[in-house]
């Protein structure tokens, strides 16, 4: 038994189902989730992974990347909200860099720049 097959198990146990009860859940057979978690079968049906993480497990810890077995389901976005996002932030970093020509500028008119730690020194001409 691997470990993707014994974490996929102890995810299922501790959310308190039986291999019968998980199988009808996802709409699988019991054979399915023995097979499985028996190492008879090396990869898990999509639809029990899907139904161990969106009830609360780290998709992480199913595949061995992370040790910690609880999580939470990531939201997701459609297409439009993620363009809207992405136009979003084209929008702040575009203001965010006409603020620091700005502040370059104020910098070379004032004759000035600042150190690393943050003070202004007067320009050597």
């Amino acid at each position: 038994m691997s470990i993707i097959q014994e974490r996929f198990k102890k995810a299922r146990k501790l959310l308190g189902f039986s291999q019968n009860a998980i199988a009808k859940k996802i709409g699988v057979t019991h054979t399915a989730i023995h097979s499985f978690e028996s190492g008879k079968s090396e990869k898990p049906n999509w639809y029990y992974g899907q139904y161990l993480i969106e009830n609360g497990i780290n998709p992480f810890y199913l595949v061995g990347l992370s040790d910690e077995i609880k999580g939470e389901l990531l939201e997701t976005i459609s297409k439009s909200e993620h363009e809207s996002l992405q136009t979003e932030h084209e929008k702040l970093k575009s203001e965010f860099e006409d603020l620091q020509n700005k502040y370059e500028m104020l910098q070379d008119i004032l004759q000035v720049k600042v150190d690393e730690d943050g003070n202004f020194k007067k320009r050597n001409k």
